[in-house]
């Protein structure tokens, strides 16, 4: 049985067929090359729908591996990794909604010919977690503090397929399809806390497992100041790509979705070729691309589970067969980790159910420790690209760790969000906006229970003039 959110992507794609469509038997007769539109048009909605995951990994690993070397910006080539040596901040464009927590590192493992061996040293209690996922941005496994790898350890990463043998001291990682994105994430505390942590870095070593047990050397990182550019396919390259991820990492269980998009030339025996597309198709596939991610678009803004006005999204990684939920999760959030590695609350509303904007002032008061095991911070990005926004003191991210953060003698405190400075006496606790609608994304890195069965809830972002 197909899951329901499917079949209302199905019902949605039926729906705008036949909006406006009056029921007469007066109709003018339909031609053919109205009926290929729109069967091109409904199966490139259920096509988008089901693929823009998978399109916006392909596009990631595309982006991150246009390297001949590691860079010190992430980038590397296919089973080789780099780390970003500076914090993220509005420079940054690679991804949306970028943590400015950690410096992240980057790799993108073919696993078709034999597994690739990621050796991770002990961090002494620095925070990190090496995030594998698939080729559908689905969790294949999370190494870290909280989780495997709390001491360090040396993981081999198999794809579909393999047999072999490996060495006692390698704990084994099964990936479902042969590429896997491994995002990494090291945390830092301050400007002078750098080096510790690329020391760190420099200890996380990658390799296939036939090179495993060879001398090696500390990688030496190229430099590029500028962090990779993703993009998005333009025309109708989006399903030429939601092609190469169907055919490089197939799912059997997915043949009956999949198998249809033949129809439109996705998963045939030869790559997709626009350019054998009949008008008709072209023209039903081009809306398909606009409608399908006007639709992700709009789930994306309130996906998670709504509380105190903040979108938990506790199914991070583990979307099952709503694939429109993993859509609109890689729209907004791509490599959302599990929850309970790291739950990442956002709203765009205010508690009034109002666009969150810079004409306004806002307050967000919590009444004492946010229950973390490891930090928590809020980060702010644009309404409309969702990217950080440079603001006068350089501040993108405010939480535990801010320097000179002030609390109450009851321990409560209260963060100040908006476009003009609160005043001397406040700008400790203030996360500047832009002049527009934005939009506010919590970390919680490690969660506890508390935040995980929703008896601890999260204060409400309360505009000014309205308390």
């Amino acid at each position: 049985m197909r899951h329901p959110m499917f079949m209302a992507a199905s019902a949605l794609a039926a729906f705008l067929i036949t909006a406006g469509v009056p029921a007469t038997h007066a109709q003018a007769p339909t031609t053919t090359e109205q009926i290929d539109e729109k069967i091109a048009h409904a199966i490139g909605m259920e096509a988008v729908f089901y693929g823009f995951a998978p399109v916006m990994v392909q596009l990631a690993i595309r982006s991150q591996t246009d390297a001949d070397q590691p860079f010190d910006n992430g980038q590397a080539p296919v089973n080789q990794m780099g780390h970003a040596r500076r914090l993220y901040g509005p420079a940054d464009k690679f991804v949306v909604t970028a943590n400015n927590d950690t410096l992240y590192s980057f790799a993108a493992l073919d696993l078709s010919k034999e597994p690739v061996v990621l050796t991770i040293p002990d961090t002494e209690g620095r925070y990190y977690i090496m995030q594998l996922i698939d080729a559908y941005s689905r969790a294949v496994e999370d190494i870290g503090i909280g989780t495997l790898g709390a001491q360090g350890g040396t993981f081999a990463i198999v794809g579909p397929g393999w047999k072999g043998t490996l060495p006692p001291e390698m704990v084994r990682i099964d990936s479902p399809t042969p590429e896997v994105y491994v995002i990494g994430r090291t945390g830092v505390d301050s400007d002078e806390d750098l080096p510790a942590a690329h020391a760190v870095q420099d200890q996380y070593r990658l390799r296939a497992l036939s090179a495993y047990g060879q001398p090696s050397s500390p990688v030496e990182l190229g430099h590029k100041d500028a962090s990779a550019k993703m993009g998005f396919p333009e025309g109708l390259d989006f399903f030429a790509l939601l092609d190469r991820a169907i055919r490089t990492n197939p799912l059997p269980e997915d043949a009956p979705i999949t198998e249809q998009f033949t129809r439109i030339g996705v998963g045939l025996e030869k790559p997709f070729d626009v350019a054998s597309l009949s008008e008709p198709v072209k023209r039903g596939l081009t809306q398909a691309l606009r409608d399908g991610i006007a639709a992700i678009q709009s789930v994306a803004k309130d996906s998670g589970s709504r509380v105190n006005g903040w979108n938990m999204e506790f199914k991070g990684g583990l979307y099952g067969n709503d694939y429109l939920l993993r859509s609109a999760i890689a729209y907004k959030q791509l490599g959302l980790n599990k929850a309970l590695r790291a739950l990442y609350p956002n709203r765009y509303l205010d508690a009034n159910d109002q666009p969150l904007n810079g004409q306004h002032a806002y307050t967000i008061k919590f009444d004492g420790k946010v229950p973390v095991r490891a930090f928590w911070s809020l980060t702010m990005y644009d309404a409309k690209d969702l990217f950080m926004v440079e603001n006068p003191i350089k501040r993108y991210s405010i939480g535990d760790r801010t320097k000179g953060l002030k609390t109450e003698a009851d321990g409560s405190l209260t963060l100040y969000i908006q476009a003009k400075s609160p005043g001397p006496h406040r700008e400790s606790n203030w996360l500047p906006a832009p002049d527009g609608d934005f939009f506010l994304q919590m970390r919680l890195y490690e969660p506890t229970e508390a935040v995980l069965n929703g008896s601890y809830q999260l204060p409400q972002v309360m505009r000014e003039d309205s308390q």
